[in-house]
């Protein structure tokens, strides 16, 4: 899910939510409208606070990379994909 529909649906901000994650809303702002593909890290952090809803891949990162990263941090909670 593109991380812009998830904040719409969830009634979140992108300055809301850059602050949680502890970026700036510039910052956010590129990455929902896609002019930015941030860091792994970051992508992990958006994962894990979205619930796995909006995925590294989604946010741009590879799709292999990020399938195998994503699988091993929610292998715990039985989210299979």
């Amino acid at each position: 899910m593109r991380l812009g529909v998830w904040l719409e649906q969830h009634g979140r901000s992108q300055s809301q939510f850059a602050r949680e994650l502890g970026v700036s809303r510039n910052y956010m702002h590129t990455i929902v409208r896609g002019k930015t593909i941030c860091g792994r890290s970051l992508a992990d952090v958006i994962a894990g606070a979205t619930n796995g809803e909006v995925r590294p891949v989604d946010l741009g990162l590879d799709d292999i990379e990020s399938r195998n990263v994503y699988r091993r941090r929610v292998s715990k909670n039985v989210i299979v994909l």
